[in-house]
């Protein structure tokens, strides 16, 4: 758990509670079937050491997944920096969509290939499109007049694995926008 999570050392508490919990269970039906007595209806020491647990998982391990989660900060700084003229859009990005969606509170435009990236951008007015690092360097290869807003790095897994202390599978995201051309002279 320390040499492969990214867990702070307080996250020992729940294998720990685990070991000792079962232990003392074992120890006590175990002494209870020596001496003839019933065991135990409810067993307080194992129903203890699941709620060490679920208080561990809650305050140290779902806070350490969720700061890989990029999509409702994404979606929030859209939401906060779009005009009501903005268009939005994501760039293959479609298992977030619904997500994105929810978290930014308006329409959004799911672009999945250049070709329809390139009119999405063409379009007059104002416009957000998220995408990953290396769909922004595609298409800015392709000749798209983008510049990025907004970056954030993160994962695209929706698992334990955004907790591996091997941060290999992390992805730089982009929010971007058309290139602000200064006035000619």
């Amino acid at each position: 758990m320390i040499a492969r999570l990214a867990l702070p050392p307080a996250a020992l508490i729940g294998p720990t509670a685990l070991v000792v919990g079962g232990t003392l269970l074992s120890f006590r039906l175990m002494t209870a079937s020596r001496r003839k007595a019933r065991s135990p209806k409810v067993p307080l020491t194992a129903l203890a050491a699941v709620a060490v647990i679920y208080a561990g998982m809650l305050l140290l391990v779902a806070p350490a997944l969720e700061q890989w989660k990029v999509v409702p900060d994404l979606a929030k700084w859209v939401a906060s920096h779009a005009s009501r003229d903005h268009r939005v859009a994501i760039y293959r990005m479609n298992r977030w969509g619904p997500a994105f969606r929810f978290y930014v509170d308006r329409h959004t435009t799911n672009v999945e290939t250049p070709e329809e990236a390139a009119r999405f951008f063409d379009d007059q007015g104002p416009f957000y499109c998220v995408l990953a690092e290396p769909e922004y360097k595609e298409l800015v290869a392709r000749g798209a007049p983008l510049e990025t807003a907004y970056n954030r790095e993160g994962m695209w897994a929706t698992s334990g694995r955004s907790l591996w202390r091997r941060h290999g599978d992390h992805t730089r995201f982009l929010i971007v926008t058309r290139i602000s051309r200064a006035p000619q002279p």
